[in-house]
This record gives C-alpha cells, sequence and structure tokens, in this order.
C-alpha cells in the first residue's frame, strides 16, 4: 500500500521485531504446538521479506549476528526451540506427521494459500468441499458438483407484493403477533424450501439463467468437532447480544455489528464500530472481538469452500475493486489471521485471511420487509444454530406450531420461503425486498456478511492515506512502517 522503503535496517531484525511473527514463533517454539506445515509457512513468508534464506538453519545463524540489537532476547530463544523441532521433525516420517495434522481441526475446515495438504483427505468428514464447481456444473451433473434442488423462478410482484416495513408471518391463528404490521404468508404466492434439502433457484433459461440465490444445508456440521464449533458460534453471539449495542432496538429479536461502519447517519464518521455498550476491561473487549473476528472468518472460510464459484467470484470481484481491507475492530488491529477458542483448546489460523470488513450478528431476529442498499448483488448468512422454546403459547396445545416454522428467511417477490436450520448457509440479494418471519419462540444464532452501500460510499471518500489506515498499520508490522528488503 505504498509503505516507504528502510534500506537502512537489517529486514532480519525487522522480522524478529515484528509482533505477529514473534507471535507465531512463540506458538512453533512449544513442541505441542508445533506445525510442519505452519512453520513451511512462516518460511515463505521470511523468503519474500529476507533475501538469501534458503531454509530456517540459514535464517537462524543471521538472526544470532543481530540478537544484541534486540532489548528482548526472547525471539531469539523462541527461535532456537522452533528451530529444534524442525530438525527432529526433518528427521521423522513424513507421512506420519501427516497423519497427525489431518486430525486437526486447522486443517479440517480452512483453505490456506500456503498449505496444500489442508482439508483434502477429511472433505468428506464435514460435508465441505476442496475442488471448485460452477452452477453450469450442478446443471450438467458433472460428479465434482453437489447435490442441489435446481428451481427455476421468476420474479414478479403478481401475487407477491408485499410492501416494504411489514412483518410476516407463517401463523394466522396466532392471537398474539406483538407486531402492528403483519402480513399471513398464505395470501401469498410463497414456495417453501425445505429444511432438509440443498437448493438453487434460478431464473432464465438454461442456456442463460441468473442465479438468483443458493441454499445449502448441513454446512460444517459433519464432523466430531462440529458440536464443540456449534457452541463457540453460539456463544460468540450470546455474548455479542449481552455486550454489545443492539442497531435495531426497534425490530423483534437483536441485531449487532462488528467491523467497520460509518457511525450515526447523521454523523457520518468512517471506522471501526463503537458496539460494546457495557463498561468492560480491556482485555475483555479484546476476547469478545476476538472471538467474533475468529467466528465469522470462519464462516467465511467455509463460505469459500463449498459455494459455487460464480456466485464467489462476484464477491471477490467487489472486494478486489473496493479495494477492502479485512475485519477489525477498535481492539483488534488490521491484518490477516485468527483464533478460536473451542473447548478449552485455541486454535491459531496465522495466514488465513478474516472476513470482508462489515458483519452482522442476530438472534431470534424477525426483520421486516426491507431492501438493503448495497453495489455487490450478493450476501452470505450462516445459522449456526436454531433453538425452539416449547413453551411459547404457540408451541403448546393441540394446535402447537410444528418446528419448521417461524424465523424463516423470504425473499418476497422471488416468492420463496427459505425454512431455517442449523447449519444453513444462504447466498440471497440484500437489493431485493426480503425479510424474516415472526418466530413464535424460535431462536436462531446468525451471522451475515454484507457490502452495504453506505460504506463503501464512506470508504470511497477517504484519500489514499487514510484507507491505509485500515490495513496493516506500522505498529503492526515494524514501528517505522518499512518493507522488508
Amino acid at each position: 500500500m505504498g509503505r516507504r522503503k528502510n534500506r537502512g535496517r537489517d529486514p532480519v531484525l525487522l522480522f524478529l521485531q515484528d509482533s505477529h511473527n514473534l507471535r507465531i514463533l512463540a506458538q512453533l517454539a512449544n513442541e505441542d504446538n508445533f506445525d510442519s506445515d505452519i512453520a513451511a509457512g512462516l518460511l515463505k513468508d521470511v523468503q519474500n521479506k529476507v533475501s538469501n534464506v534458503p531454509d530456517w538453519e540459514t535464517f537462524y545463524k543471521r538472526a544470532t549476528r543481530v540478537s544484541s540489537s534486540l532489548s528482548d532476547q526472547k525471539p531469539i530463544t523462541h527461535l532456537r526451540q522452533f528451530l529444534s523441532h524442525v530438525r527432529a521433525r526433518n528427521t521423522q516420517n513424513t507421512a506420519k506427521a501427516s497423519h497427525r495434522q489431518k486430525r486437526k481441526l486447522v486443517w479440517l475446515y480452512l483453505p490456506c494459500k500456503y498449505f496444500s495438504y489442508e482439508i483434502r483427505l477429511e472433505v468428506s468428514e464435514l460435508g465441505i468441499r476442496s475442488d471448485p464447481y460452477t452452477v453450469q456444473d450442478v446443471l450438467d451433473g458433472k460428479p465434482n458438483a453437489p447435490k442441489f434442488i435446481v428451481i427455476w423462478r421468476e420474479r414478479t410482484t403478481k401475487y407477491r407484493d408485499i410492501k416494504a416495513n411489514i412483518y410476516m408471518t407463517e401463523n394466522a391463528s396466532s392471537e398474539n403477533h406483538g407486531v402492528l404490521k403483519v402480513v399471513d404468508l398464505d395470501d401469498y404466492d410463497m414456495l417453501r424450501l425445505d429444511h432438509n434439502k440443498s437448493y438453487i433457484i434460478l431464473s432464465g433459461c438454461p442456456k442463460a439463467f441468473i442465479i438468483q440465490s443458493v441454499v445449502m444445508r448441513g454446512v460444517a456440521l459433519g464432523c466430531a468437532y462440529s458440536p464443540c464449533l456449534t457452541e463457540f458460534l453460539r456463544e460468540a453471539v450470546d455474548a455479542a447480544v449481552n455486550f454489545r449495542r443492539n442497531i435495531r432496538p426497534t425490530h423483534v429479536g437483536t441485531m449487532n455489528q462488528v467491523g467497520l461502519n460509518m457511525g450515526p447517519r447523521h454523523a457520518r464518521v468512517f471506522g471501526p464500530a463503537v458496539s460494546f455498550t457495557k463498561k468492560l476491561v480491556k482485555e475483555k473487549m479484546v476476547d469478545h472481538d476476538e472471538d467474533i473476528i475468529g467466528a465469522a472468518s470462519l464462516i467465511w472460510s467455509i463460505a469459500q469452500a463449498v459455494l459455487p464459484q460464480d456466485v464467489l467470484q462476484v464477491m471477490y470481484d467487489h472486494i478486489a475493486a473496493e479495494e477492502l481491507p479485512l475485519l477489525q475492530t477498535r481492539n483488534v488491529a488490521p491484518g490477516s489471521g485468527f483464533t478460536l477458542q473451542i473447548d478449552s483448546t485455541e486454535y491459531f489460523f496465522p495466514y488465513t485471511e478474516r472476513a470482508p470488513p462489515e458483519v452482522y450478528i442476530n438472534r431470534a431476529y424477525s426483520a421486516p420487509t426491507h431492501m438493503d442498499r448495497t453495489y455487490c448483488k450478493y450476501a452470505a448468512a450462516y445459522i449456526a444454530d436454531r433453538i425452539i422454546d416449547l413453551m411459547h403459547p404457540d408451541r403448546q396445545g393441540p394446535h402447537a406450531l410444528p418446528c419448521d416454522i417461524g424465523g424463516n428467511y423470504v425473499d418476497v417477490q422471488l416468492g420463496v420461503v427459505v425454512e431455517s436450520a442449523p447449519g444453513t448457509l444462504i447466498v440471497f440479494q440484500p437489493g431485493q425486498r426480503h425479510g424474516t418471519t415472526l418466530s413464535y419462540g424460535v431462536c436462531n444464532y446468525g451471522y451475515a456478511v454484507t457490502f452495504s452501500r453506505r460504506l463503501i460510499d464512506g470508504y470511497r471518500e477517504l484519500s489514499e492515506e487514510g484507507k491505509r489506515e485500515y490495513f496493516i498499520r506500522p505498529s503492526d508490522s515494524n514501528e517505522e512502517g518499512v518493507i522488508y528488503n
């Protein structure tokens, strides 16, 4: 991003003073945490920034020569311990090491640009794919494409004309909807998408189709880690609800935002959202922010592994065209990598890119019909869990609501109701009128990655110098903001 070069300082010394690199070295210095693939990825990072470093032995020798310039000798200690693990691993059977890797969550979930092993051998356990595919592959029945029910459906206002800011119900007989303006979906031309089946909804014709929506079921629910992952995602939402500002206080349920925003509509102040409403010590705020960044980035990585390339490319092109930074908060600086705390174990992903900069978290949320102003055609939402309060009045008695009623996504003019279920990933068009049905005791735990027009407009107004503030700052790389030679 145009940082100035500094040829007067040793690049090895600069690398050892980088807080991000030090954290990785400290992790790898512990034999229990050592991972040969992460070590290989870090070496590639070193080689991109420091010339003439063919291996870790060479880097260690150069590091010891500049160690006297370090105020703290911990980097050298960690590097020495790390190097001993590298040497030991080089003498072991590589197949045995790979078998250890494949049992780790880090390889089960995340594609990472430095690693070739990644998720390929364990893909069947998760229901997560490693091979890219397109919607055309699905239509052609190619073996590399997952199985979808393909629905051809055109957008129209005929029999689907629901005005803006109206709540929708699938329970016309309820005595208390809890809202004033409500319509019964039974009065409209709506197609229900079963909670156990995956769908691609297209319009047009097979030779010239438009992707309207994608609904995938059972995403990330297929392995031994899934219960712990679901619990982590649910707890991150609960913490957001308990400690962060509800940005839709007049709606049913709670919605929180993390990442960059424009502040209140009257203020137009661009920057990380001020979201905490309760006074917390800095350490707690960092913990909560890292949980949300980790949760959202994990979901984004999974989405990239399972969705059709056609849909992903639209979002990739938007991110690239606008030169958007990655997800960050007021307490967690820009950069790559994130941490997950799952089942009392910390999983550190140092090289995996975070989610895009605008993320929404919701719990038991019902949205009235609306359209979101956006420059990107698609957005992605993930339902981590769905819990039903069977004590709710509408869930009891001879006319109790079935479990698939309530808290369901509706694309109004497409005329589809997406039944909610844990592990549901939805690609939708935020610029088309949509909403969520009233819940009647349903509590969905949801995440959404979006690209609002207001945020992009504010970002476009920044100078190039102003935009650099939202990428890796000098304090996150080295104190002078240089690039390594």
